[in-house]
């Protein structure tokens, strides 16, 4: 007699690719098989990835698969495929903190907050600029910039800036300018200050302002 010998077909099972966010925990239970005959199954497969945990970097991790296990394997020289595990940036906000200066004084710009940091990670520090922070800055608000943050495993996020708002209060330089004008005009020629009458008109300044707007004579439009 002869010999009949059966060979071991072929099987080949891929670990199915997968994705997650950093600070994310993956869950690898997907997988591909090509090559099963006579209604022979694989039941599960053992995969596995350096990715899988919350503190893995941003990147692309290999899956592996092993240990296929099901009806009629043995029967199969099994070939493994790996996968790929994809691990995304995380969401992070950095916001300016809102600051008030005085007219002729320079801000101090050194507030921020953070949202959506995960894994311990800090932010250490960012770059804040407003156009309103030198001394010289008139009333008003200004917006207050971020950017260029730095702290360790920052590379992990796709970092969206928040601006602040700056508000400079006090009197604009024009107007306190003419008020200390008319200050000193309303001074004697001993340069000694007297008591301030509200109702007298100051030289060239036009017809005075009534007591009830505060006593500061201010030229009307159109005066010289």
């Amino acid at each position: 007699d002869g010999t009949l010998t059966v060979g071991k077909a072929g099987l080949v099972i891929t670990a199915s690719d997968a994705a997650k966010t950093y600070g994310q925990t993956a869950v690898l239970d997907g997988f591909t098989s090509s090559g099963l005959v006579n209604g022979d199954r694989v039941d599960d497969v053992q995969l596995s990835s350096q990715g899988t945990g919350a503190i893995a970097n941003v990147g692309g991790y290999a899956i592996t698969a092993t240990g296929a296990d099901g009806t009629g394997l043995s029967n199969y020289d099994i070939t493994y495929v790996d996968g790929t595990l994809t691990v995304g940036k995380a969401g992070l906000v950095i916001t300016a903190s809102d600051a008030v200066q005085r007219v002729g004084q320079p801000a101090l710009l050194d507030g921020f907050t953070t949202s959506g940091l995960v894994n311990g990670d800090t932010v250490d520090g960012v770059f804040l600029s407003s156009s309103g922070a030198s001394g010289h800055a008139e009333p008003g608000s200004y917006a207050t910039d971020t950017a260029d943050a730095h702290g360790p495993r920052l590379g992990n996020y796709e970092i969206r800036y928040v601006a602040g708002t700056l508000h400079v209060e006090g009197v604009a330089t024009a107007l306190a300018e003419q008020i200390a004008r008319e200050v000193a005009a309303n001074l004697p020629g001993d340069g000694l200050a007297r008591p301030f009458d509200p109702t007298a008109p100051v030289a060239g300044a036009g017809p005075a302002y009534p007591r009830e707007q505060g006593g500061i004579h201010v030229q009307p439009p159109g005066a010289a």
